[in-house]
């Protein structure tokens, strides 16, 4: 490496301070060259998998089943557990009430209705977006 006169300086030991440096190095990179190329990826490119629109549909009908399809097990668990959960506390409060138990469990099934129709919306997006 032949410098000439850097900032006044000599040679590079004259040269002081990391700007100077900076001006007294520049690497000669062929841009154009193969070797001298760096390639970034994405951790989203990599992380894509193939898209299967039929897993939001199967999870319309069934909450969990469009995960399983995607191959995410532990998401089918979860939607599908909510789902047969907050059913059964609907179903169980609001035959309670019904049968003539406590008003206030109407609104027990009520809550756990609105709990699975959102559960269902949520499986929905979850198995569609591929998450």
């Amino acid at each position: 490496m032949e410098i000439n006169n850097v900032g006044g300086a000599q040679n590079i030991n004259q040269v002081q301070g990391v700007e100077a440096q900076k001006v007294a190095y520049q690497p000669k990179v062929d841009l154009n060259d193969p070797v001298d190329t760096v390639e970034f990826s994405s951790k989203t490119e990599s992380a894509k998998k193939p898209k299967k629109p039929l897993s939001g549909v199967a999870s319309y009908f069934v909450p969990g089943l469009g995960q399983l399809i995607n191959g995410d097990k532990k998401a089918a668990g979860k939607f599908f557990g909510r789902h047969v959960g907050l059913s059964a506390i609907a179903g169980i409060a609001t035959g309670i009430a019904v049968a003539g138990g406590p008003v206030g469990l109407i609104a027990l099934g009520a809550a756990a209705g609105i709990g699975v129709l959102v559960n269902g919306i949520q499986s929905v997006a979850h198995a569609f977006n591929n998450k």
